[in-house]
């Protein structure tokens, strides 16, 4: 954004061109003025120079989030969000491992603060 003006209005998180023409559509019949006197002044509510820049930068940031919601989808939920069955796996795989540090001669000790230790057996 390469703009001079001070900015009285800040956007969304996420922005909405669709609304941004509403309210300009609601400026231009409330203060009875021209459509595209009521973009401009929008505009530089939000601090760009023009109407077309502020569209431009809200239409960009809207590809960004649905390329970022289309990834997120495609790659399925994070550990965290997969809830219990996740958890379970996660059990499974610490005690699988643990069986084998025993097996190979290793101690395992839980701490206090949950984390584990594991020391080699003397022969």
């Amino acid at each position: 954004m390469a703009s001079t003006q001070t900015r009285s209005r800040s956007l969304p998180e996420k922005p909405s061109a669709e609304h941004l023409r509403k309210q300009a559509k609601d400026l231009a019949r409330g203060e009875a003025i021209q459509l595209a006197a009521a973009q401009r002044r929008l505009a530089h509510e939000y601090g760009y120079r023009n109407w077309s820049e502020l569209i431009r930068h809200v239409q960009s940031l809207s590809a960004a989030h649905e390329a970022t919601r289309e990834a997120d989808e495609a790659t399925g939920p994070t550990p965290l969000e997969a809830g219990p069955a996740f958890k379970s796996l996660w059990k499974r795989a610490v005690a699988d491992l643990l069986e084998l540090f025993e097996k190979l001669g290793f101690e395992t000790m839980y701490g206090e603060d949950s984390k584990i230790t594991t020391t080699r057996r003397e022969i």
